[in-house]
């Protein structure tokens, strides 16, 4: 593999909450807020975080998280892409005002630690860990935390210090009463804004309205290239043999080099890191061609840490294809969160956010998600957005034959990661590229 040029792929998430409520509050706050998106510009740095405390607990529930979202996002036929980072940081800052039962299932449902600062103090251990000015060449990630409010709300002031010192999410006072469809505009153009563009129009028609209360938003954008590019000129039309029998030709990519390599039960792993160091890229590829479903079966977050530990560095073979995975619709977890065990959450007669303000009726109406992911010789571009709505490096090797053979030509997971704390920024599959 040769040297790759300066990095230019872009990996962005961004998670939104939304809570309304079925009656209004004391006026608090005044009108305030971010102008339209600038696409075309890097979102700025994010707010200062307080970090706390080690971030294995807030990871692990991440990751587990994720792996359940999977298996429930697993039926849809085609090619899958989300973040388990940006649904968990959603949820993690909601479930800061959860109480009572809502709590209890949330706790239990998202795989939440004991302790709650373990989780807020966790996750802001990780975010701190994205403000540093980045090494020239080394990949970019900024995190941008924020609420929206409406005006007229009174919040808990503990859920407002929680959010701001451990999220870094200020409280930006909207006016969803009287001017909803506006500020719906204006949050999807800060969530365009801080995803320098990648996530256009995040909220649907209708999804803010008068019931409006809070919409919590987390921005991630990362910049980044492969450690080792692959060359252009090598990539070819060649099979892709897809589900139910299906074959295509597809830009396969092809390179020879040394890259971490492992096999595990009925698997081959490849794990392609960026400039820099710090996060990678883990395909994980059937035996058998037709093994993609019993694979998903199977898939969980213990079986991903023992993917990761059986990588070790090898010369390999390497044909993986070009893919874009960009989905027409906007998921919608309501259903499938619900199913995992928080419905209190989501019915206006049990759900307690007596945490967010001392108003009746706070419950999530709904949790919409999107994302792009694409890969190419150069590196990885994706972007990700997530909404709950609450209604009322490889080193250089010398030439020599490759030992292992890593040809991705029939459907495969991918995982992008960040290597210095697990966390599982974005998660898929590719059935036909």
């Amino acid at each position: 593999m040769t040297p790759r040029s300066p990095a230019r792929s872009i990996l962005a998430l961004v998670a939104v909450a939304l809570l309304g409520c079925s009656s209004d509050a004391p006026r608090s706050g005044q009108d305030g807020g971010p102008s339209g998106p600038a696409p075309t510009q890097l979102p700025p740095p994010a707010a200062k975080v307080e970090p706390g405390g080690p971030s294995d607990a807030a990871v692990a529930a991440a990751n587990q998280l994720g792996m359940d979202l999977y298996a429930k996002l697993r039926s849809a036929p085609g090619n899958l892409a989300y973040s388990p980072a940006s649904i968990a940081v959603a949820l993690g800052m909601t479930y800061a005002g959860a109480r009572g039962e809502t709590a209890a299932e949330m706790k239990r449902a998202l795989h939440l630690p004991d302790d709650a600062e373990a989780l807020h103090g966790g996750f802001a251990t990780v975010l701190a860990a994205y403000q540093a000015e980045p090494d020239k060449g080394a990949p970019i990630i900024r995190v941008v935390n924020r609420l929206f409010g409406e005006k007229t709300l009174a919040f808990e002031p503990a859920f407002g210090a929680l959010t701001t010192r451990r999220y870094g999410a200020p409280l930006d006072p909207c006016d969803f009463l009287g001017a909803a469809e506006a500020e719906q505009k204006r949050i999807n153009d800060w969530v365009a804004r801080e995803t320098a563009g990648r996530i256009a129009n995040l909220l649907p028609a209708g999804a803010v309205t008068g019931t409006t209360r809070l919409v919590l938003t987390n921005a991630v954008y990362f910049k980044g290239a492969w450690t080792n590019a692959f060359e252009k000129s090598a990539t070819r039309p060649e099979a892709f043999k897809g589900a139910g029998g299906k074959t295509a030709d597809v830009p396969m990519m092809h390179d020879v080099g040394r890259a971490r390599f492992g096999k595990a039960e009925g698997v081959a792993l490849l794990e392609l890191g960026y400039q820099g160091g710090g996060f990678a890229t883990l395909f994980v590829l059937p035996d058998d061609e037709g093994g993609l479903g019993a694979l998903e079966e199977r898939l969980s977050a213990a079986a991903l840490r023992d993917w990761v530990a059986a990588l070790t560095y090898e010369q390999v073979d390497i044909a993986l294809p070009r893919f874009k995975v960009d989905p027409p619709a906007t998921l919608r977890l309501k259903p499938l969160l619900a199913a995992l065990g928080m419905p209190s959450a989501f019915d206006e007669a049990r759900a307690d956010f007596a945490g967010l303000a001392p108003v009746p009726g706070l419950h999530i109406d709904d949790v919409y998600h999107r994302a792009f992911v694409a890969v190419d010789e150069e590196g990885t571009e994706a972007a990700a957005a997530t909404a709950v709505v609450v209604a009322g490096s490889a080193s250089a090797a010398a030439p020599g034959p490759p030992k292992q053979v890593f040809r991705a030509d029939h459907p495969f997971l991918y995982f992008v990661r960040d290597t210095k704390s697990g966390l599982v920024l974005f998660a898929g599959r590719v059935a036909m590229p």
